[in-house]
């Protein structure tokens, strides 16, 4: 859950950072570096732990720690998504 809610914090500042930055600048050029980071922290968060589990032979534990990880933060973007559609409606 740790893993789910740090990802969530993650997207919520780099969005914030983006949009602070970028302002009137070129779009693209900023979200490059963003997007390569993004992929990369994204991955930690959600894969290490549970390839290292699979590699030691923990195949239960690891599935464990992968959907424990994914399934809340899959939660946290619905929510997200339909708090954002309410307020645009």
């Amino acid at each position: 859950y740790i893993h789910a809610a740090a990802a969530m914090a993650y997207i919520a500042g780099i969005v914030l950072v983006m949009f602070a930055i970028a302002g009137d600048e070129d779009l693209p050029g900023v979200l490059m570096p963003i997007a390569v980071l993004s992929v990369l922290v994204m991955t930690y968060l959600f894969l290490y732990d549970p390839v290292r589990l699979l590699i030691e032979g923990r195949r239960e534990e690891a599935l464990r720690w992968f959907w424990k990880s994914v399934l809340p933060f899959a939660a946290m973007v619905a929510l997200f998504l339909a708090a954002s559609f309410a307020v645009t409606r």
